[in-house]
């Protein structure tokens, strides 16, 4: 009898040590995705501002060029005068082609999907972090719940674009001085 009991206690043990298992790989990855989100949120942020700071110019100085040609419709326009808008239309034709060969309106919003979709798998591993500490749940169903959001996780670093090391250097220094307990 006392060896049925010690029998037991030890599969508890090693049932609680898979358990403390299962929510250390969990915890480890819920980190990881939440640092992940907010990286490509300050990646998609800081594409949007680049894709503003090409954008305003070319708006400005196509115009420029549209209304200093319109103006001069009706006269002939001295050389200095044509070189200049010639010059003006180039730049903005330049940066109209750095806008569409940089894609940064299109990296914001891949940088933004990505990061809600990491911040949606963060908030799913808070829900199983929970989950977790419900003792009558079986290791071996958690196990193969996050094994699901591990995959889950590795599909979204594969299919996400890459973010710069200095903007992941910032979301990691973020989430450590986070007082809200991410």
């Amino acid at each position: 009898m006392a060896e049925n009991q010690s029998q037991r206690n030890q599969m508890a043990a090693s049932a609680q040590a898979k358990l403390h298992d299962v929510a250390t790989l969990a915890e480890r990855l819920r980190r990881r995705a939440h640092r992940a989100a907010r990286a490509h949120f300050l990646a998609g942020k800081s594409a949007a501002q680049r894709n503003i700071q090409l954008g305003a110019p070319v708006v400005i100085l196509s115009s420029a060029v549209g209304s200093a040609t319109f103006a001069t419709l009706a006269t002939k326009p001295g050389l200095p005068w044509i070189i200049a808008t010639g010059a003006v239309s180039f730049a903005a034709a330049t940066l109209a082609a750095l806008q569409t060969f940089f894609r940064f309106s299109e990296q914001a919003q891949e940088h933004k999907r990505s990061g809600a979709e990491y911040a949606a798998l963060k908030r799913d591993l808070d829900l199983f972090m929970i989950i977790c500490r419900d003792q009558n749940l079986v290791a071996r169903d958690l196990h193969e719940a996050l094994t699901q959001m591990t995959s889950r996780f590795n599909e979204l670093e594969r299919s996400s674009p890459d973010v710069a090391d200095h903007l992941y250097d910032q979301a990691k220094q973020e989430q450590g001085e986070d007082r809200e307990g991410i």
